[in-house]
């Protein structure tokens, strides 16, 4: 994220001085100041060629769609799937008590740290992130959860930073969870921020219920028709093809998108749970939880921010300062 710096012109005397000026705004990219002129253009031309990327895909897909409305479904759910590449990874951790780990699982090799004493009397917390992002955006809580007690692990999630594999859906996550959990936990409270929330929630009907487990959900994705929208919003198809898109999502997981919903998890389960979310997220709006809210369930715990939206949430000091709240207490 950029924060800028420096004060804008405030007066040129020709157009052709505006290059030339000393008081250019700049912003602070990856610990380095970089002129304003040059992130602008970097912006741009990423926009644009995002924009290209989209409209060549939607037109491959539309046009596979007029011979097989099928292929065409396939061929969105592997995009859909399929995060792109980002822009650059954080490579190394700050703190300097991180423990880098990695497992081999069935569902691909898990890249991910601890931080904090593995003794065996230690309090244990997963974190997992969100699609498109890192282990290592989430540091900012490590040190927070270490002044109560627990032992921090956090994985790049499949095909994401370190960690292998190709595609990324709410299933494959949750078995790299699971893994995680048989070789490393077990774990006394879990954290999860959007496609990581829903992952979590999925293990959460697996694990052993026997243990008094605590899970966090900041910005969760609650429902997953809501993800598929929004991609069918960028990739404009017909009909046709979204209904065959469903079909194949059911064929492969064998069950069917209303069966990956965290509103039916927390309906059929009594864990104790703290559910963070903004009334500005437009990834996952509040109103997909308001069904779920207007049930008063006396497990959930809800807390109800304004002015976050999806990704800022989780890095608000008050927020953080919640959940050592929960995870600390009895």
């Amino acid at each position: 994220m950029f924060k800028e710096s420096g004060s804008y012109i405030s007066q040129i005397e020709s157009k052709h001085k505006l290059l030339f000026t000393k008081k250019l705004p700049s912003f602070y990219v990856e610990r380095k100041w970089v002129p304003a002129h040059s992130v602008i253009f970097a912006a741009m031309l990423q926009k644009n060629i995002e924009r290209f990327v989209i409209a060549f895909y939607t037109l491959c897909i539309n046009i596979v769609s007029l011979f097989s409305p099928t292929s065409a479904a396939k061929w969105a759910y592997k995009l859909f799937t399929t995060p792109p590449r980002p822009k650059k990874l954080l490579q190394h951790p700050t703190l300097p008590q991180a423990t880098p780990i990695d497992i081999e699982l069935a569902v691909c090799r898990a890249h991910g740290y601890r931080w904090g004493s593995p003794h065996p009397g230690n309090k244990k917390v997963l974190i997992a992130h969100g699609f498109r992002s890192q282990a290592l955006k989430f540091e900012h809580m490590v040190s927070p959860l270490l002044a109560i007690g627990y032992t921090v692990y956090a994985f790049d999630a499949p095909a994401h930073g370190k960690s292998g594999g190709k595609v990324i859906q709410p299933v494959n996550y949750c078995q790299m969870i699971m893994g995680i959990e048989e070789k490393e936990g077990p774990f006394d409270a879990f954290i999860g921020h959007s496609l990581g929330g829903l992952a979590l929630g999925l293990a959460m009907e697996q694990v052993a219920l026997t243990l008094q487990r605590k899970w966090v959900f900041i910005a969760p994705a609650t429902e997953s028709h809501r993800s598929i929208e929004n991609f069918f919003h960028i990739i404009q198809v017909n009909q046709r093809v979204k209904n065959r898109f469903y079909d194949y999502l059911a064929e492969i997981s064998h069950f069917p998108i209303e069966y990956y919903s965290l509103v039916r998890i927390l309906k059929e389960n009594n864990m104790h749970v703290l559910w963070i979310h903004d009334k500005d997220d437009s990834i996952c709006p509040l109103e997909d939880v308001q069904p779920l809210i207007n049930k008063h369930l006396p497990h959930i715990q809800f807390h109800i921010t304004e002015g976050l939206g999806h990704n800022k949430i989780y890095r608000d000091k008050r927020v953080i300062d919640e959940i050592v709240s929960f995870l600390g207490g009895d």
